[in-house]
């Protein structure tokens, strides 16, 4: 009976041994595969490193060779604003050779204009004429672009003169825009 228990005693040492040496084994596995990864990760790392400072390299070399055409960009985009601002100013003036062609037009041909001062939203003007009924005509013709509403809002007759040197009559008118 004692070879009997000797030998299970032999059977259950083996078991033990062979069970701690599998999990010697196992334990050894899970470490070196524990390192292997860590080492992979510091690999990554330090390739990762190594490429962030090779972009950041770039990345100054880049800027360097743009610092030239940093005054030429902002004296571009100088030129840009203020060529914006006068398209806007172009774009939000009236026509004044419309208004003129107007008023000029409604003028008999003997009436003349040495005097004529176009402000935002008003005429000034001395038209000459040889004859009352040249300029009542104009005065006339006005009051028909009041009433249609072309272009003048209303007609202030300032003054009347007569030049006898000159044999010429002289009306100064201010007219209101639309």
């Amino acid at each position: 009976m004692d070879d009997i228990n000797l030998l299970y005693q032999n059977v259950v040492v083996k078991q033990t041994n062979k069970t701690l040496l599998t999990t010697w084994i196992i334990a050894g596995c899970i470490v070196g595969l524990f390192v292997v990864s860590m080492v992979g990760v510091y690999a990554i790392t330090f390739t990762l490193n190594a490429t962030i400072a090779n972009l950041n390299n770039q990345q100054d070399q880049l800027i360097s060779s743009l610092l030239p055409y940093k005054n030429r960009f902002y004296s571009l985009q100088l030129i840009d604003d203020r060529l914006r601002g006068i398209a806007k100013i172009i774009n939000n003036r009236q026509n004044y050779d419309k208004i003129m062609g107007v008023l000029l037009s409604a003028a008999p041909v003997t009436v003349s204009f040495p005097n004529f001062t176009i402000s935002k939203k008003t005429v000034t003007l001395s038209a000459t004429a040889p004859t009352l009924s040249d300029l009542n005509t104009y005065l006339a013709n006005l009051q028909s672009l009041v009433s249609h509403k072309k272009i003048i809002r209303s007609v202030n007759q300032d003054g009347l003169t007569a030049d006898n040197n000159q044999g010429q009559f002289k009306m100064d008118l201010t007219l209101t825009l639309l």
